[in-house]
């Protein structure tokens, strides 16, 4: 039996102070649909710096705040552990689950185009996704009390959800 893949949109409040130290946001919350799930795939966002209808998103679609911005999204590194509390992702770049693309940003007064590029994928791999967490490099930590939000979607499936849903 395939599994049915499902996607859901979490988002992180990420509290920067400015101080040019890392900051690490931990996925420490008991997330119900990523409970006991193998991960197919995971997508990033950012909000582009400057005031501009095009962007890959401009606040959390939950609560209506900033996304954490294009500078910040290139400095952010997602880590995520299995079950058995092993690291099956290290240190990887937003950069590479960002598959939105802005292509516009470097031409001002120009028509703006977001593509979506390839999706990045894994290979139904267990998450522990309270343990996992998301790091920002010191280098984006560089203003005083700014909160912004960690947007991504998460695909997923779940064995369990799959054979109830076939005895109905």
């Amino acid at each position: 039996m395939l599994p049915t893949i499902r996607k859901v949109t979490i988002s992180l409040k990420v509290n920067f102070d400015g101080t040019l130290t890392p900051v690490k946001v931990n996925f420490n919350q008991d997330i119900e649909e990523l409970r006991n799930v193998r991960l197919w795939g995971v997508e990033t966002y950012y909000s582009t710096d400057r005031n501009t209808q095009h962007s890959t998103l401009k606040q959390d679609p939950d609560y209506s705040r900033v996304v954490i911005s294009k500078t910040q999204f290139q400095g952010a590194f997602l880590n995520l552990y299995d079950t058995k509390n092993v690291y099956f992702l290290q240190n990887c770049p937003f950069a590479v689950y960002g598959t939105l693309q802005n292509n516009g940003d470097s031409f001002l007064g120009k028509d703006f185009a977001i593509t979506e590029r390839d999706a990045k994928n894994f290979n139904g791999q267990f998450l522990d996704i309270q343990s996992s967490f998301v790091i920002f490099d010191a280098s984006v930590n560089n203003v005083t009390d700014i909160t912004r939000v960690i947007v991504m979607d998460v695909y997923y499936s779940r064995m369990d959800l799959d054979k109830v849903l076939l005895k109905k």
